[in-house]
Protein backbone atom coordinates (compact mmCIF):
# COMPACT_ATOMS: atom_id res chain seq x y z
CA UNK A 1 0.00 0.00 0.00
CA UNK A 2 2.00 3.03 -1.23
CA UNK A 3 0.17 5.46 1.06
CA UNK A 4 1.63 3.61 4.07
CA UNK A 5 5.09 2.90 2.69
CA UNK A 6 6.92 4.72 5.47
CA UNK A 7 7.82 1.93 7.89
CA UNK A 8 11.57 2.38 7.57
CA UNK A 9 11.78 6.06 6.63
CA UNK A 10 10.54 9.32 8.09
CA UNK A 11 7.32 10.35 6.40
CA UNK A 12 7.00 13.73 4.72
CA UNK A 13 3.54 14.96 3.82
CA UNK A 14 2.82 15.45 0.14
CA UNK A 15 5.66 13.23 -1.13
CA UNK A 16 4.80 10.94 -4.03
CA UNK A 17 5.06 7.29 -2.98
CA UNK A 18 4.36 5.42 -6.20
CA UNK A 19 7.74 5.67 -7.93
CA UNK A 20 8.42 1.95 -7.44
CA UNK A 21 4.89 0.82 -8.21
CA UNK A 22 5.17 -1.38 -11.32
CA UNK A 23 1.57 -2.59 -11.28
CA UNK A 24 -1.62 -1.21 -9.82
CA UNK A 25 -3.22 -4.64 -9.41
CA UNK A 26 -2.11 -5.28 -5.81
CA UNK A 27 -3.42 -1.88 -4.73
CA UNK A 28 -6.73 -2.44 -6.51
CA UNK A 29 -7.10 -5.95 -5.07
CA UNK A 30 -6.47 -4.63 -1.57
CA UNK A 31 -9.11 -1.92 -2.01
CA UNK A 32 -11.59 -4.56 -3.16
CA UNK A 33 -10.70 -6.76 -0.19
CA UNK A 34 -11.31 -3.85 2.20
CA UNK A 35 -14.61 -3.01 0.52
CA UNK A 36 -15.82 -6.61 0.89
CA UNK A 37 -14.92 -6.69 4.59
CA UNK A 38 -16.64 -3.37 5.17
CA UNK A 39 -19.77 -4.51 3.36
CA UNK A 40 -19.97 -7.91 5.07
CA UNK A 41 -18.80 -7.13 8.60
CA UNK A 42 -19.75 -3.51 9.31
CA UNK A 43 -22.38 -2.33 6.80
CA UNK A 44 -23.56 1.17 7.60
CA UNK A 45 -27.10 0.45 6.43
CA UNK A 46 -27.64 -2.51 8.79
CA UNK A 47 -27.60 -3.05 12.54
CA UNK A 48 -24.59 -5.40 12.51
CA UNK A 49 -24.18 -5.76 16.28
CA UNK A 50 -26.52 -6.82 19.09
CA UNK A 51 -26.51 -6.86 22.88
CA UNK A 52 -27.48 -10.01 24.76
CA UNK A 53 -27.40 -10.84 28.48
CA UNK A 54 -25.23 -13.72 29.64
CA UNK A 55 -28.11 -15.15 31.63
CA UNK A 56 -30.29 -17.22 29.27
CA UNK A 57 -33.40 -16.66 31.37
CA UNK A 58 -32.99 -12.88 31.15
CA UNK A 59 -32.59 -13.20 27.38
CA UNK A 60 -36.20 -14.39 27.21
CA UNK A 61 -37.58 -11.57 29.35
CA UNK A 62 -39.58 -9.11 27.23
CA UNK A 63 -38.62 -6.03 29.26
CA UNK A 64 -34.94 -6.94 28.98
CA UNK A 65 -35.30 -7.41 25.22
CA UNK A 66 -36.88 -3.97 24.82
CA UNK A 67 -34.19 -2.33 26.95
CA UNK A 68 -31.30 -3.97 25.11
CA UNK A 69 -32.83 -3.14 21.73
CA UNK A 70 -33.05 0.56 22.66
CA UNK A 71 -29.52 0.48 24.04
CA UNK A 72 -28.23 -1.22 20.90
CA UNK A 73 -29.77 1.45 18.68
CA UNK A 74 -28.21 4.16 20.84
CA UNK A 75 -24.80 2.51 20.59
CA UNK A 76 -25.13 2.25 16.80
CA UNK A 77 -26.07 5.93 16.55
CA UNK A 78 -23.16 7.02 18.76
CA UNK A 79 -20.70 4.91 16.79
CA UNK A 80 -21.74 6.38 13.45
CA UNK A 81 -22.06 10.00 14.51
CA UNK A 82 -19.64 12.23 12.56
CA UNK A 83 -17.48 13.10 15.57
CA UNK A 84 -16.87 9.42 16.37
CA UNK A 85 -15.26 8.92 12.94
CA UNK A 86 -15.83 5.16 13.07
CA UNK A 87 -16.63 4.50 9.40
CA UNK A 88 -13.57 6.25 7.96
CA UNK A 89 -11.16 4.83 10.54
CA UNK A 90 -12.47 1.29 10.19
CA UNK A 91 -12.09 1.48 6.42
CA UNK A 92 -8.42 2.36 6.89
CA UNK A 93 -8.11 -0.65 9.20
CA UNK A 94 -9.42 -3.03 6.55
CA UNK A 95 -6.86 -1.66 4.08
CA UNK A 96 -4.12 -2.18 6.65
CA UNK A 97 -5.19 -5.77 7.29
CA UNK A 98 -5.12 -6.52 3.57
CA UNK A 99 -1.74 -4.91 2.95
CA UNK A 100 0.18 -5.87 6.09
CA UNK A 101 -1.92 -8.49 7.87
CA UNK A 102 -2.36 -6.25 10.94
CA UNK A 103 -4.44 -3.28 12.06
CA UNK A 104 -4.78 -1.28 15.26
CA UNK A 105 -7.88 0.75 16.17
CA UNK A 106 -7.77 2.97 19.25
CA UNK A 107 -11.14 3.34 20.96
CA UNK A 108 -11.18 6.49 23.07
CA UNK A 109 -14.03 8.13 24.96
CA UNK A 110 -15.34 11.65 24.81
CA UNK A 111 -16.76 11.71 28.33
CA UNK A 112 -20.45 12.51 28.33
CA UNK A 113 -20.69 12.29 24.54
CA UNK A 114 -19.63 8.86 23.31
CA UNK A 115 -16.79 6.77 21.87
CA UNK A 116 -14.20 8.03 19.39
CA UNK A 117 -12.14 5.93 17.01
CA UNK A 118 -8.71 6.36 15.48
CA UNK A 119 -6.79 3.97 13.26
CA UNK A 120 -3.19 3.79 14.45
CA UNK A 121 -0.39 3.51 11.89
CA UNK A 122 1.39 0.20 12.46
CA UNK A 123 4.77 1.89 12.53
CA UNK A 124 3.81 3.49 15.84
CA UNK A 125 2.86 0.39 17.82
CA UNK A 126 4.37 -2.70 19.39
CA UNK A 127 2.23 -5.28 21.17
CA UNK A 128 2.81 -8.48 23.14
CA UNK A 129 0.70 -11.50 24.07
CA UNK A 130 0.08 -13.14 27.41
CA UNK A 131 0.59 -16.84 28.11
CA UNK A 132 -2.62 -17.84 26.27
CA UNK A 133 -1.93 -15.79 23.14
CA UNK A 134 -4.16 -12.81 23.94
CA UNK A 135 -2.68 -9.34 23.40
CA UNK A 136 -2.43 -7.67 26.80
CA UNK A 137 0.42 -5.16 26.42
CA UNK A 138 0.89 -2.35 23.90
CA UNK A 139 3.43 0.44 23.49
CA UNK A 140 2.81 3.31 21.08
CA UNK A 141 5.25 6.03 20.07
CA UNK A 142 3.57 8.98 18.38
CA UNK A 143 4.00 12.68 17.67
CA UNK A 144 1.83 15.62 18.63
CA UNK A 145 2.11 19.28 17.75
CA UNK A 146 2.69 21.53 20.73
CA UNK A 147 -0.86 22.88 20.56
CA UNK A 148 -2.24 19.34 20.27
CA UNK A 149 -0.25 18.31 23.35
CA UNK A 150 -1.96 21.01 25.41
CA UNK A 151 -5.33 19.92 24.05
CA UNK A 152 -4.57 16.35 25.10
CA UNK A 153 -3.39 17.57 28.50
CA UNK A 154 -6.74 19.25 29.05
CA UNK A 155 -8.68 16.14 28.05
CA UNK A 156 -6.61 13.56 29.91
CA UNK A 157 -5.78 15.67 32.93
CA UNK A 158 -2.03 15.98 32.43
CA UNK A 159 -0.85 18.47 35.03
CA UNK A 160 2.89 18.51 34.35
CA UNK A 161 3.53 19.20 30.67
CA UNK A 162 7.24 19.91 29.95
CA UNK A 163 7.90 23.67 29.91
CA UNK A 164 9.47 23.51 26.46
CA UNK A 165 6.22 22.15 25.01
CA UNK A 166 4.18 24.83 26.78
CA UNK A 167 6.48 27.54 25.42
CA UNK A 168 6.39 26.06 21.93
CA UNK A 169 2.57 26.11 22.01
CA UNK A 170 2.81 29.90 22.28
CA UNK A 171 5.60 30.59 19.79
CA UNK A 172 5.66 27.50 17.52
CA UNK A 173 2.27 25.80 17.91
CA UNK A 174 2.87 23.38 15.02
CA UNK A 175 6.22 22.10 16.25
CA UNK A 176 6.10 18.34 16.86
CA UNK A 177 7.18 16.39 19.94
CA UNK A 178 7.39 12.66 20.63
CA UNK A 179 5.21 10.85 23.18
CA UNK A 180 4.67 7.31 24.42
CA UNK A 181 1.49 5.54 25.44
CA UNK A 182 1.64 2.24 27.28
CA UNK A 183 -1.34 0.03 28.16
CA UNK A 184 -0.78 -3.15 30.16
CA UNK A 185 -2.47 -5.20 32.91
CA UNK A 186 -2.94 -3.34 36.15
CA UNK A 187 -0.67 -5.25 38.51
CA UNK A 188 -1.75 -3.12 41.49
CA UNK A 189 -5.49 -3.61 40.97
CA UNK A 190 -7.67 -2.65 43.94
CA UNK A 191 -11.12 -3.97 43.10
CA UNK A 192 -12.94 -1.71 45.57
CA UNK A 193 -11.58 1.48 44.03
CA UNK A 194 -13.78 3.44 41.63
CA UNK A 195 -10.92 5.33 39.96
CA UNK A 196 -8.22 4.04 37.60
CA UNK A 197 -6.67 1.97 40.41
CA UNK A 198 -9.73 -0.25 40.27
CA UNK A 199 -9.56 -0.78 36.49
CA UNK A 200 -8.04 -3.93 34.96
CA UNK A 201 -5.89 -2.02 32.44
CA UNK A 202 -3.26 0.53 33.43
CA UNK A 203 -2.46 3.44 31.10
CA UNK A 204 0.68 5.60 31.06
CA UNK A 205 1.38 8.69 28.93
CA UNK A 206 4.96 9.92 28.72
CA UNK A 207 6.72 12.81 26.99
CA UNK A 208 10.12 12.04 25.52
CA UNK A 209 10.88 15.75 25.84
CA UNK A 210 12.47 15.83 29.27
CA UNK A 211 11.58 12.13 29.69
CA UNK A 212 8.62 13.04 31.86
CA UNK A 213 5.63 11.02 33.01
CA UNK A 214 2.51 12.96 32.01
CA UNK A 215 -0.30 10.94 33.47
CA UNK A 216 -1.33 7.58 34.89
CA UNK A 217 -4.82 6.27 34.27
CA UNK A 218 -6.72 3.16 33.38
CA UNK A 219 -9.34 1.50 31.20
CA UNK A 220 -12.23 -0.76 32.11
CA UNK A 221 -11.80 -2.58 28.79
CA UNK A 222 -8.89 -3.03 26.37
CA UNK A 223 -8.72 0.22 24.31
CA UNK A 224 -6.77 -1.02 21.26
CA UNK A 225 -8.67 -3.29 18.87
CA UNK A 226 -5.98 -5.36 17.11
CA UNK A 227 -6.77 -7.03 13.79
CA UNK A 228 -4.57 -9.95 12.70
CA UNK A 229 -5.22 -11.75 9.42
CA UNK A 230 -3.87 -15.25 8.65
CA UNK A 231 -1.72 -15.47 11.77
CA UNK A 232 0.85 -18.26 11.40
CA UNK A 233 1.81 -20.63 14.19
CA UNK A 234 3.99 -19.09 16.91
CA UNK A 235 3.73 -15.62 15.38
CA UNK A 236 2.58 -12.42 17.04
CA UNK A 237 2.42 -10.39 13.82
CA UNK A 238 1.10 -11.71 10.50
CA UNK A 239 3.58 -10.59 7.86
CA UNK A 240 1.90 -10.99 4.47
CA UNK A 241 -1.72 -9.86 4.42
CA UNK A 242 -3.20 -10.63 1.01
CA UNK A 243 0.25 -11.50 -0.33
CA UNK A 244 0.15 -14.81 1.49
CA UNK A 245 -2.53 -16.06 -0.88
CA UNK A 246 -0.86 -15.04 -4.16
CA UNK A 247 2.11 -17.26 -5.08
CA UNK A 248 2.62 -15.35 -8.33
CA UNK A 249 3.00 -12.16 -6.34
CA UNK A 250 5.51 -13.86 -4.04
CA UNK A 251 7.65 -14.87 -7.04
CA UNK A 252 7.24 -11.54 -8.78
CA UNK A 253 5.54 -13.12 -11.81
CA UNK A 254 2.82 -11.81 -14.11
CA UNK A 255 4.05 -8.23 -13.86
CA UNK A 256 3.96 -8.30 -10.07
CA UNK A 257 7.18 -6.94 -8.55
CA UNK A 258 8.84 -9.14 -5.97
CA UNK A 259 9.24 -6.09 -3.80
CA UNK A 260 5.54 -6.19 -2.95
CA UNK A 261 6.06 -9.45 -1.11
CA UNK A 262 8.88 -8.00 0.95
CA UNK A 263 6.98 -4.83 1.87
CA UNK A 264 4.41 -6.79 3.87
CA UNK A 265 7.07 -8.69 5.80
CA UNK A 266 9.07 -5.55 6.53
CA UNK A 267 6.11 -4.17 8.46
CA UNK A 268 6.21 -7.03 10.96
CA UNK A 269 10.00 -7.00 11.19
CA UNK A 270 10.00 -3.27 11.83
CA UNK A 271 7.46 -3.73 14.63
CA UNK A 272 9.54 -6.32 16.43
CA UNK A 273 12.82 -4.40 16.30
CA UNK A 274 11.38 -0.96 17.04
CA UNK A 275 9.09 -2.02 19.86
CA UNK A 276 11.44 -4.28 21.74
CA UNK A 277 14.20 -1.70 21.68
CA UNK A 278 13.31 1.96 21.66
CA UNK A 279 9.82 1.93 23.16
CA UNK A 280 10.29 -0.40 26.11
CA UNK A 281 13.69 0.96 27.11
CA UNK A 282 12.44 4.55 26.96
CA UNK A 283 9.38 3.66 29.00
CA UNK A 284 11.38 1.85 31.67
CA UNK A 285 13.77 4.80 31.95
CA UNK A 286 11.01 7.33 32.53
CA UNK A 287 9.09 4.97 34.82
CA UNK A 288 12.11 4.40 37.04
CA UNK A 289 12.75 8.12 37.39
CA UNK A 290 9.12 8.83 38.23
CA UNK A 291 9.20 6.37 41.14
CA UNK A 292 12.37 7.75 42.71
Amino acid sequence: MPSAATFTVDEVEGVKRTERLFSGKPVTNNERFAAVLDDLLTPRSQMWHALLPQDEELAEDQDVKVYLERLNKLLFALRYRPAANFAAQKAQGYLSVGAFGNSCLFVDEDVGVGPRYRQIFLKEVFWAENHVGVIDTLYRKFTLQARQALQAAKQYGWTEVPPRIVKAAENEPFKEFDFLHCVRPNEDLVSRRKDYRGMPWASYYLALEGQQMLGVGGYSSWPYAIGRYMLAARETYPGDGLLGGDPDLERGEENHPAGWAESGRSAAVTHRGWGAGAVQSAFRGVESRSTQ
